[in-house]
């Protein structure tokens, strides 16, 4: 899951959307590991090995609450995750979940997934 970007570069731009049921394969296959599983999500929300399951399980469960993001680049390919969690009447945000494809990795999507994250939550 941790990656070094290998060269300076502009970071690409990045839509945001909601993450739909049909993201989750793609999502699954980046967490490859037990290490990479609790690295993306803490100790609590899943088991390994991780499945569509449990993924659309804990989408459909915060259909109201936390926003998990699917982050697209120019051709429309899900290249990153993140969840975005408000708490308005608290004056709060927390960002989790944070995961670029390990293909992408290495060009600046990291940069580009946060900055987009801070702008469409805050």
């Amino acid at each position: 899951m941790v990656g070094r970007m290998t060269r300076a570069s502009a970071s690409p731009p990045l839509t945001l959307r909601p993450l739909q049921p049909a993201d989750c394969d793609r999502l699954r296959t980046w967490i490859d590991s037990s290490d990479a599983l609790w690295q993306w999500s803490g100790p609590r929300s899943f088991t390994w090995p991780l499945d569509d399951g449990q993924l659309r399980r804990d989408l459909a469960a915060r259909a109201h609450s936390g926003r998990p993001l699917a982050a697209v680049d120019e051709s429309g390919e899900m290249v990153g995750h993140v969840l975005l969690e408000a708490e308005p009447d608290h004056g709060l945000g927390y960002i989790g979940r944070v995961a670029v494809a390990p293909d992408q990795r290495g060009r600046g999507l990291g940069i580009a997934l946060m900055r987009a994250t801070v702008g469409h939550g805050f």
